[in-house]
């Protein structure tokens, strides 16, 4: 991980180098299936049973953060959750966009844009942002934006109906 007074990332990026003096620090790192799954009981903390918004921004590291978060996603727990889709940063963690966004689908979840004036399949959504080198330079920030993506199969805490047969989240927490 790169941290800088002011900022950290997972994905190495050359605008976080900073100076050459710059201190690098080690920091332990976990998943969100774990924060909200274990490390929240022992606090005293129950752990949520929903999420309304799920907000993740890693710099190109989306795919891990989500990998770390699909018990969350399989258990229909998140309602919403907003990434940013940058397919240059995506590319340099090694992350097909393509393949983010068709995991994502898995678990249900549709992905809308605020930029584009009517639905796109996934490939013609990904094409939008790395057909040219306008959209995906070589160096460079190229296109990047924000998507909201609903769940489809979640339901509210109360709800009788439990995701993938399993208990409703009213009986679970009895």
């Amino acid at each position: 991980m790169t941290t800088r007074y002011d900022y950290s990332s997972v994905a190495d990026q050359g605008y976080l180098k900073g100076p050459k003096d710059m201190k690098r620090e080690e920091v332990a790192m976990t998943t969100l299936d774990e924060v909200f799954g274990s490390y929240l009981a022992p606090s005293g903390r129950a752990p949520a049973h929903s999420i309304d918004v799920l907000k993740i921004d890693v710099e190109g590291y989306e795919m891990g953060a989500l990998r770390g978060a699909e018990q969350l996603l399989a258990e229909g727990r998140v309602h919403y959750l907003i990434l940013e889709f940058h397919p240059g940063m995506l590319g340099s963690t090694g992350t097909d966009p393509l393949g983010m966004l068709a995991f994502l689908r898995h678990y249900c979840f549709l992905c809308h844009s605020f930029k584009i004036d009517r639905p796109y399949g996934l490939q013609e959504f990904v094409a939008r942002y790395t057909s040219s080198a306008e959209v995906l330079p070589v160096q460079g920030l190229g296109a990047i934006e924000d998507i909201v993506c609903q769940n489809l199969a979640w339901r509210p805490p109360h709800s009788p109906i439990a995701p993938r047969g399993q208990r409703s989240w009213a009986e679970s927490s009895e």
